[in-house]
Parts: C-alpha cells; structure tokens; sequence
C-alpha cells in the first residue's frame, strides 16, 4: 500500500506565518475557521514515520516542488518565487 499526502508544517501550526504564502492561508483558515491542529517538523519526519511503522520513500520541499510543478522548460519559474 502507498499513501501520498502533503502536510503542515509544525512553525506553521504553531504560529509562524513566514513562510511563502503563510499569511493568506493563515486569514483563509481563521475565516473558514478551519484551524490546522497537526504539522510535521521536517527534521523529524523519518522518525515520524518509523513511529508509525511506515517507511518514508520521498518527501519533497517547497523548493523541489516549485522546480517540478513552476519551471517552465527554459527554468523561468511561474508566479512568485519561493
């Protein structure tokens, strides 16, 4: 079996709206007040993991995600960078 998800970041959960975009999902959350009750520190995601007894095959940053999913074939990023 596979899962694939994305997740919060835990700065985020608890208050650190500094990253890219952070602060117009924070205003969409409180507005649809939908609070994000879990996030993941990514230095510990493996251990994460391991206490779940899963195996982490992958976990993509914002940065290699903007590469993949922003970068046209010329490496012109779309829209603002991160």
């Amino acid at each position: 079996m596979t899962i694939i998800f994305d997740y919060a970041i835990k700065s985020f959960v608890d208050g650190d709206t500094s990253t890219f975009g952070g602060k117009q999902v924070a205003a969409w959350l409180r507005k649809i007040d939908e609070p994000f009750l879990f996030g993941l520190d990514p230095q510990e995601i493996q251990h994460f993991f391991a206490s779940q007894k899963l195996d982490l095959v992958c976990d993509l940053g914002p940065e290699l995600l903007e590469k993949i999913y922003l970068a046209t074939p010329r490496g012109v990023t779309l829209g603002p960078s991160l």
